[in-house]
């Protein structure tokens, strides 16, 4: 009789996106290469729940979350289709969505109303919901708009790394598709990123096309975390996601604490409450 070979569940891989000016932030919890889950996590209480599941892949460093935490944008495959999707945080249901290249597409807030996007896909649209304004380049002044990003740096690197210095990282090298950051997060302790892309994320067993590691850096002391596969500083606290759990740290000289495990959360269908 011929065994069944019986496969290990895949640990979930888990981004968050925090919001600028709230303590809503949206988690997104990967399954499986089919299955994805976004989760809201309160960070003042630590308590987080389930939102919305679906069958497809949602491309974390294509996305973003507005300022006031209301609005997510995302890019999408499903089916080898792709779309960037304006949703009602911390929701997955489209009240804007467009037509991209196999999610090479999504985009970023300028402000708690206003957008780019990523691929200019705007003749591609299927439904556009008029309270968001979507920002053209010749319409976009740095003057008026509170962002540190250029528009053509925007158009031409990914996402991910720009969103990174709107929120208080400093680049301090780029080569190769390879970009490092640092923050400082207490005194003489930095906190240091190094975001890989394509195709250096492709030749890693386990890595999808982008991935992060981080260092923590004390004096002359430098702590290797590369199984930190997320990684942020807020609130006085350092939070990570490492093997499917969510931690926080209080200090660096503390052993972290577990907020949540993602590890047996599984598909389930919720509707939208709009």
């Amino acid at each position: 009789m011929q065994k069944i070979k019986q496969t290990k569940p895949m640990e979930a891989r888990l981004f968050v996106l925090i919001p600028k000016e709230s303590h809503n932030a949206i988690i997104i919890c990967r399954r499986s290469s089919k299955k994805v889950g976004v989760f809201q996590w309160d960070m003042l209480t630590n308590k987080v729940k389930v939102s919305q599941w679906m069958k497809g892949r949602i491309y974390e460093h294509f996305s973003d979350v507005s300022p006031d935490g209301k609005h997510f944008i995302y890019s999408m495959n499903q089916k080898g289709w792709g779309y960037t999707v304006i949703s009602k945080a911390p929701w997955i249901k489209a009240i804007s969505m467009w037509e991209n290249v196999g999610g090479w597409g999504g985009g970023i807030f300028i402000s708690n109303t206003q957008y780019m996007l990523y691929d200019g896909c705007m003749g591609y649209k299927k439904f556009v919901d008029k309270s968001l304004e979507y920002v053209k380049k010749e319409k976009f002044n740095m003057e008026n708009v509170s962002f540190r990003v250029k528009y053509l740096e925007f158009l031409n690197g990914l996402l991910y790394p720009q969103r990174l210095m709107d929120r208080d990282w400093e680049r301090v090298s780029k080569s190769n598709n390879i970009e490092v950051f640092q923050k400082n997060i207490k005194k003489n302790t930095l906190l240091e990123k190094t975001v890989y892309g394509y195709p250096h994320g492709a030749n890693l067993k386990g890595k999808g096309q982008f991935w992060e590691t981080h260092k923590l850096i004390t004096n002359d002391t430098v702590e290797e975390k590369d199984d930190w596969e997320w990684c942020e500083y807020r609130y006085d606290n350092i939070y990570y996601a490492e093997k499917g759990c969510l931690y926080e740290m209080s200090d660096i000289s503390n052993e972290a604490k577990l907020i949540y495990d993602f590890n047996d959360e599984e598909f389930v269908e919720v509707i939208a409450p709009y």
